[in-house]
């Protein structure tokens, strides 16, 4: 049990460092948007997203539905950074 503890500590750190790259590339494109004077929601990108993780999530013990609600949660906390930014 102790191996699988281990093997899972170090994915969840994996995680955290993806999350963390993410959200800065996010605080890139915020600059960008403000320089454009674009909107901060883009639907369809977020839905083009979601669609392309879904489908290579097939056969996984993650159901769509819990993908669904991690990728959204994901998006409202990048929605937040660049409203910050974009004050």
């Amino acid at each position: 049990m102790e191996k699988w503890r281990k093997k899972i500590d170090e994915i969840d750190e994996k995680i955290l460092q993806f999350l963390q790259q993410r959200m800065r590339a996010v605080a890139e494109i915020s600059r960008a948007k403000k320089i454009l004077g674009q909107k901060i929601l883009d639907e369809n990108r977020e839905k083009k997203i979601l669609e392309k993780l879904i489908l290579k999530n097939e056969n996984s013990f993650l159901s769509t539905k819990n993908l669904e609600k991690i990728w959204q949660q994901i998006f409202e906390f990048s929605r937040d950074l660049q409203q910050k930014i974009l004050k």
